[in-house]
């Protein structure tokens, strides 16, 4: 995707630089191209999907352009093509839904579903293989202080199952990962005759601990 005036979907091949596909994406403010997208993606039959920021719409199109289905989304930030056809989409006007082909609303989850998990800004959301949908709640400064007491993990997700539980702490509950590495010190003075070249390498040590649910 490139914002700008006009917007373009460009599909390119990584290794030659060709470009195979190009077309001219509708906006709702050529200038404004911050507000134009964020997230596109090509589904399985080969159609992208487009979460129009500015024009308050999830749309599908073929790669010559033509849309073939689209749904108004107020605040859409995301949308994700769905295993039985259906579309995930994720809004700043904090919802999350899932739209079936003729735009209606078969499930959705709002702040007021987990109401001791507060939400900032809602941008992705992922169903999971079992039904789940993982939701992405971003955080930043301006949305002032951070309380580690509601957090659930460092990315700031929830998984809303049909009870409307949230995930626990994913170290404690989940696959936890820990990577360590260290490295040593080496140097070498070449006599360049009347330079003297030093080449110096560092010490360095790396912990990681991650967890996944």
């Amino acid at each position: 995707m490139q914002n700008g005036d006009p917007a373009k979907f460009i599909l390119l091949h990584k290794t030659t630089g060709t470009i195979e596909k190009e077309f001219i994406l509708p906006t709702g403010n050529p200038k404004g191209t911050h507000g134009q997208f964020r997230h596109a993606r090509m589904t399985d039959s080969g159609t992208l999907l487009v979460a129009h920021m500015d024009l308050g719409k999830a749309a599908e199109y073929d790669l010559t352009g033509k849309e073939l289905w689209s749904a108004p989304v107020p605040g859409i930030w995301s949308a994700r093509p769905l295993k039985n056809g259906n579309i995930l989409v994720t809004s700043t006007k904090k919802f999350v839904r899932e739209l079936n082909r003729k735009g209606d609303t078969v499930w959705e989850w709002q702040p007021a579903d987990t109401p001791d998990f507060p939400v900032s800004n809602l941008q992705l959301a992922t169903r999971l293989s079992n039904g789940n949908t993982l939701i992405n709640n971003w955080f930043n400064q301006w949305n002032g202080k951070l309380d580690p007491a509601t957090c659930v993990d460092i990315l700031g997700y929830s998984d809303p199952t049909p009870e409307r539980r949230t995930v626990e702490n994913s170290a404690v509950y989940g696959y936890q990962n820990r990577t360590r590495a260290a490295g040593a010190a080496l140097n070498i003075g070449y006599d360049l005759g009347g330079v003297t070249l030093t080449s110096i390498t560092g010490y360095n040590h790396f912990r990681r601990v991650s967890g996944d649910d």
